[in-house]
Protein backbone atom coordinates (compact mmCIF):
# COMPACT_ATOMS: atom_id res chain seq x y z
CA UNK A 1 0.00 0.00 0.00
CA UNK A 2 1.05 3.54 -0.82
CA UNK A 3 0.94 6.25 2.07
CA UNK A 4 1.54 9.37 1.31
CA UNK A 5 4.12 10.25 4.20
CA UNK A 6 6.35 7.69 2.30
CA UNK A 7 7.14 10.74 0.62
CA UNK A 8 10.26 12.32 1.07
CA UNK A 9 9.09 16.42 1.04
CA UNK A 10 11.35 17.89 -1.80
CA UNK A 11 9.12 15.31 -4.52
CA UNK A 12 5.67 17.16 -3.02
CA UNK A 13 4.63 19.07 -6.39
CA UNK A 14 2.72 21.34 -3.85
CA UNK A 15 5.80 23.10 -2.48
CA UNK A 16 7.72 26.12 -3.37
CA UNK A 17 11.51 26.56 -3.60
CA UNK A 18 13.27 29.84 -2.62
CA UNK A 19 16.98 30.19 -3.35
CA UNK A 20 18.65 30.58 0.55
CA UNK A 21 21.81 31.92 0.99
CA UNK A 22 24.21 29.77 1.27
CA UNK A 23 26.35 31.70 3.89
CA UNK A 24 23.49 32.03 6.24
CA UNK A 25 24.52 30.68 9.86
CA UNK A 26 21.25 28.32 9.77
CA UNK A 27 22.50 26.74 6.43
CA UNK A 28 26.13 26.03 7.49
CA UNK A 29 25.30 24.59 10.51
CA UNK A 30 22.22 22.63 8.81
CA UNK A 31 25.18 21.61 6.30
CA UNK A 32 27.94 20.72 9.16
CA UNK A 33 24.94 18.51 10.22
CA UNK A 34 24.91 16.83 6.86
CA UNK A 35 28.50 16.14 7.38
CA UNK A 36 28.17 14.68 10.88
CA UNK A 37 25.54 12.02 9.27
CA UNK A 38 27.53 11.04 6.98
CA UNK A 39 30.35 10.26 9.37
CA UNK A 40 28.04 8.63 11.69
CA UNK A 41 27.24 6.36 8.75
CA UNK A 42 31.15 5.35 8.18
CA UNK A 43 31.63 5.43 11.84
CA UNK A 44 28.65 2.18 13.37
CA UNK A 45 31.68 -0.38 13.61
CA UNK A 46 35.03 -1.32 13.89
CA UNK A 47 35.81 -1.75 10.41
CA UNK A 48 34.28 1.28 8.80
CA UNK A 49 36.02 3.56 11.61
CA UNK A 50 39.16 1.52 10.60
CA UNK A 51 38.56 2.13 6.67
CA UNK A 52 36.87 5.36 6.01
CA UNK A 53 38.16 8.64 6.42
CA UNK A 54 36.48 11.20 8.43
CA UNK A 55 34.89 14.00 6.09
CA UNK A 56 34.91 17.42 7.05
CA UNK A 57 32.55 20.00 5.17
CA UNK A 58 34.04 21.84 2.34
CA UNK A 59 31.84 24.16 0.83
CA UNK A 60 28.11 24.40 0.17
CA UNK A 61 27.54 24.94 -3.23
CA UNK A 62 24.15 25.55 -2.72
CA UNK A 63 20.96 25.95 -0.60
CA UNK A 64 17.09 26.52 -1.56
CA UNK A 65 14.18 26.74 0.90
CA UNK A 66 10.89 25.17 0.31
CA UNK A 67 7.59 25.29 2.01
CA UNK A 68 3.59 24.67 1.05
CA UNK A 69 2.53 26.99 -1.23
CA UNK A 70 -0.38 29.49 0.15
CA UNK A 71 -3.33 27.30 -0.56
CA UNK A 72 -1.53 24.09 1.00
CA UNK A 73 -1.13 26.25 4.16
CA UNK A 74 -4.30 27.90 4.56
CA UNK A 75 -6.53 25.08 3.34
CA UNK A 76 -9.35 24.08 6.02
CA UNK A 77 -11.96 22.07 4.26
CA UNK A 78 -13.69 21.15 1.69
CA UNK A 79 -17.73 20.89 1.34
CA UNK A 80 -18.76 17.47 -0.42
CA UNK A 81 -22.26 17.67 0.64
CA UNK A 82 -23.06 20.98 -1.48
CA UNK A 83 -21.49 23.06 -3.72
CA UNK A 84 -17.98 21.35 -3.50
CA UNK A 85 -16.51 24.35 -2.71
CA UNK A 86 -13.33 24.89 -0.49
CA UNK A 87 -12.46 26.78 2.32
CA UNK A 88 -9.36 28.61 3.76
CA UNK A 89 -8.42 29.77 6.94
CA UNK A 90 -5.36 30.64 8.57
CA UNK A 91 -1.71 29.65 7.53
CA UNK A 92 -0.65 26.97 9.74
CA UNK A 93 2.61 26.87 11.21
CA UNK A 94 5.19 25.75 9.02
CA UNK A 95 8.92 24.37 10.33
CA UNK A 96 11.94 25.52 7.93
CA UNK A 97 12.67 22.92 5.52
CA UNK A 98 16.14 23.06 3.23
CA UNK A 99 17.34 20.98 0.23
CA UNK A 100 21.49 21.55 1.06
CA UNK A 101 23.90 20.74 -1.51
CA UNK A 102 27.39 20.32 -0.20
CA UNK A 103 30.76 19.17 -1.23
CA UNK A 104 33.33 17.42 1.52
CA UNK A 105 36.80 17.28 1.90
CA UNK A 106 39.05 15.30 1.06
CA UNK A 107 37.55 13.16 -1.80
CA UNK A 108 35.08 16.26 -2.55
CA UNK A 109 32.72 13.98 -2.58
CA UNK A 110 29.02 15.78 -3.41
CA UNK A 111 26.23 15.45 -1.22
CA UNK A 112 22.40 16.25 -1.41
CA UNK A 113 20.10 16.35 2.13
CA UNK A 114 16.68 17.12 2.70
CA UNK A 115 17.50 19.18 6.43
CA UNK A 116 14.60 20.84 8.47
CA UNK A 117 15.42 23.26 10.99
CA UNK A 118 12.86 22.99 13.89
CA UNK A 119 11.36 26.49 16.37
CA UNK A 120 14.42 25.59 18.94
CA UNK A 121 16.89 25.67 16.42
CA UNK A 122 17.45 22.14 16.13
CA UNK A 123 18.27 20.46 13.10
CA UNK A 124 17.17 17.29 11.48
CA UNK A 125 18.82 15.33 8.50
CA UNK A 126 16.31 13.39 6.19
CA UNK A 127 18.43 10.03 6.07
CA UNK A 128 17.93 9.69 2.48
CA UNK A 129 21.23 11.50 1.59
CA UNK A 130 22.46 11.58 -2.07
CA UNK A 131 25.85 11.38 -3.77
CA UNK A 132 25.36 13.34 -6.93
CA UNK A 133 28.83 12.83 -8.19
CA UNK A 134 30.57 9.74 -8.58
CA UNK A 135 33.02 8.33 -5.86
CA UNK A 136 34.89 5.67 -8.34
CA UNK A 137 37.33 3.92 -6.56
CA UNK A 138 37.20 5.56 -3.54
CA UNK A 139 35.51 3.00 -1.16
CA UNK A 140 37.15 0.05 -2.78
CA UNK A 141 37.98 -1.02 0.56
CA UNK A 142 34.75 -1.58 1.81
CA UNK A 143 32.88 -2.18 -1.30
CA UNK A 144 32.22 -5.87 -0.54
CA UNK A 145 31.78 -6.12 2.62
CA UNK A 146 29.67 -2.89 3.08
CA UNK A 147 28.54 -1.81 -0.06
CA UNK A 148 25.42 0.21 1.71
CA UNK A 149 28.39 2.82 2.84
CA UNK A 150 30.34 3.16 -0.90
CA UNK A 151 28.92 6.51 -1.29
CA UNK A 152 29.83 7.46 1.80
CA UNK A 153 33.73 6.29 2.32
CA UNK A 154 36.81 7.59 0.85
CA UNK A 155 39.09 4.80 2.24
CA UNK A 156 42.44 5.78 4.39
CA UNK A 157 44.87 4.03 1.72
Amino acid sequence: MFFVSDIDEHWCPCLKFNIANTSDPKITRAAKEIVRSINNRTSINRILQKSCVRLSLKSVLSAVKFEPNEKVQTFSSTNQDGDRGVNFGDRTPDNKHFQITIQTSPGDGRFEATVTVEDNDSIIVNPNISRTNTYGSQPKCIVRKYPYARKFCLCKT
